[in-house]
């Protein structure tokens, strides 16, 4: 049915349950999952520079949000004869 999954994620508790529910589907459908996370610029940058600093504190900001999806994410596939799971994370 899917083959493919999308899932946002900006570390709140509502991303959190849709990322449990997610991870659940994926591996009961046997299909990827794949995890996004935004965050909105609290201004508009003037220069690239800008950006790249941004950028960065958006990435050490979310940083913990994507290593606990990456430990979930282990924690279901490892009893998972999925081969593939496993080669993902």
């Amino acid at each position: 049915m899917y083959n493919r999954i999308l899932v946002a994620n900006d570390g709140s508790p509502g991303a959190l349950k849709a990322l449990a529910a997610a991870l659940a589907m994926a591996r009961s459908k046997g299909a990827e999952l794949h995890m996004i996370t935004v965050e909105g610029l609290p201004r508009f940058p003037a220069t690239i520079d800008e950006i790249d600093e941004e950028k960065t504190e958006a990435n050490y900001r979310l940083a913990p949000v994507i290593a606990a999806a990456r430990a979930d994410a282990q924690r279901l596939v490892s009893g998972s004869k999925c081969t593939w799971c496993r080669a993902m994370l």
